[in-house]
């Protein structure tokens, strides 16, 4: 998956979110801005390109766990 791909959508106002996703949404009182933010800033950490009906990959977040 092209990240830089998705961040272009994600500006160009174009990420759309299917009805499951808007309720798990809501269960997890998660926001857009804070999904917006995710794409952004973090990075692809898994890829499932085979996933039907959609690739589906999982973001992390980009700052580094300090020891």
């Amino acid at each position: 998956m092209d990240i830089d791909h998705i961040r272009e959508l994600v500006r160009l106002d174009r990420m759309k979110f299917s009805n499951e996703a808007r309720k798990r949404m809501s269960d997890r009182e998660v926001e857009l801005e804070q999904i917006e933010e995710a794409i952004f800033n973090g990075r692809i950490v898994r890829e499932e390109p085979r996933k039907k009906p959609y690739p589906k990959c999982t973001k992390g977040n980009s700052r580094t766990a300090s020891t």
